[in-house]
């Protein structure tokens, strides 16, 4: 399928309401997409121009939405591997091959996510001393 640079700027525009201008170079990273934004962008691209996410790998594209405190003592999966810019361009051969083209560096799949355990034995601890306090 053919597909003009034209097009995916004009998605990109709508999808971020014109966070800024946008050439075949720019990156989502340029205009600010991050986290569940860039979740729900990657989604309404693969329905707009038929691409299979087959193999496409968040943690090399964008960090996560809203602050994680168990990434202070934890790298989260993001932080962890070398950051892949998407551009318009890519976007455009993706949408043409009709897969996602990126061919990712080796490494190890996210497993276990001890920065979000973190976050969950701090929040059930703090839930229990409101409680006692509460109680007592």
């Amino acid at each position: 399928m053919t597909c003009r640079i034209e097009d995916i700027v004009a998605f990109v525009r709508e999808e971020t309401a014109g966070r800024g201008p946008i050439g075949p170079r720019t990156t989502l990273g340029d205009l600010g997409v991050e986290g569940d934004d860039h979740v729900d962008l990657m989604q309404g691209y693969a329905e707009r121009f038929g691409v299979s996410l087959d193999g496409y790998r968040w943690y090399f594209h964008h960090g996560e939405e809203g602050w994680n405190l168990g990434a202070l003592f934890v790298r989260p999966p993001h932080a962890r591997l070398p950051r892949i810019e998407i551009d318009m361009e890519l976007l455009r051969r993706s949408a043409e091959a009709g897969r996602w083209l990126v061919d990712y560096p080796p490494h190890a799949p996210p497993g276990a996510r001890p920065d979000i355990a973190f976050n969950r034995v701090l929040a059930l601890g703090l839930g229990l001393l409101l409680l006692a306090a509460l109680l007592f």
